[in-house]
């Protein structure tokens, strides 16, 4: 059984010029890949060692082939520690080069602000101001995960920034959809918004274009993916869609 290989995470160095561009595109893009890699090399490694179990009761006469199968079954699992502990690491290499510090109980932190967390080691982006005594870990009603594309449901028609990069909305009327708090250029910004269109007109936020001019047209009834990705802080957006899957 093929093992699945783990595409190591670049360094980012402080003194490049696209350093908040690549600290984004870490958290955003790589970090997410990397660790759903991790993990399906753990469950690949995983059948390998059920594989090798159900190996040696059919051999059971054939112990030294048996025995073969668990050395490597054993050097997998050593391997998947390793690739682990590195993951570790190169998250913390990740939350120290975006400029993370670790978060502080009682602290007032402002809405957008990034910490990490002494419980998981994880980073986290506060959506609210204020302090707490909860790990964000735990208090998921004020912090959200970096570069897990956590669901962000839109209680009107903003897209606030600050709190992701995921959003949902079910639209049952006419809707001209807003971006606030978008990180400010040179830095890149990518969303993806998921409709569940119930009735209504969409419109996008000022300043969407669409490749060749030409947008897409969205049919009530369907659930549209919309990505939306800016260069400029906000000004201009660049979309794409796949649009009217069924509901």
């Amino acid at each position: 059984m093929a093992i699945t290989v783990v595409t190591p995470l670049p360094s980012i160095s402080r003194a490049s010029p696209t350093f908040k561009a690549e600290t984004n595109n870490f958290f955003s893009t790589l970090l997410p890949a990397f660790t759903v890699q991790s993990n399906q090399q753990a469950l690949d490694i995983a059948a390998v060692g059920v594989q090798v179990t159900a190996d040696k009761a059919a051999a059971a006469a054939s112990v030294t082939a048996a025995d073969v199968q668990v050395g490597l079954a054993a050097t997998q699992v050593t391997y998947a520690t390793a690739q682990a502990n590195a993951a570790a690491l190169s998250a913390a290499d990740a939350a120290s080069a975006a400029g993370a510090q670790i978060w502080y109980s009682g602290v007032t932190y402002a809405a957008g602000a990034v910490a990490w967390s002494p419980v998981n080691r994880r980073v986290y982006r506060r959506s609210n101001t204020g302090s707490g005594l909860v790990d964000p870990s735990i208090d998921t009603a004020n912090w959200a995960i970096v570069g897990l594309n956590a669901a962000v449901a839109v209680a009107a028609s903003n897209l606030d920034c600050s709190l992701g990069d995921f959003f949902t909305k079910t639209v049952a009327g006419n809707t001209t959809f807003t971006v606030s708090n978008v990180p400010a250029s040179p830095v890149r910004f990518g969303l993806i918004l998921r409709i569940t269109h119930t009735s209504g007109v969409l419109t996008m936020p000022t300043g969407t274009i669409w490749s060749e001019g030409i947008a897409p047209t969205f049919t009530t009834g369907k659930v549209h993916l919309i990505f939306l990705l800016t260069e400029d802080g906000g000004t201009k957006w660049r979309g794409a869609a796949l649009a009217n899957y069924a509901s």
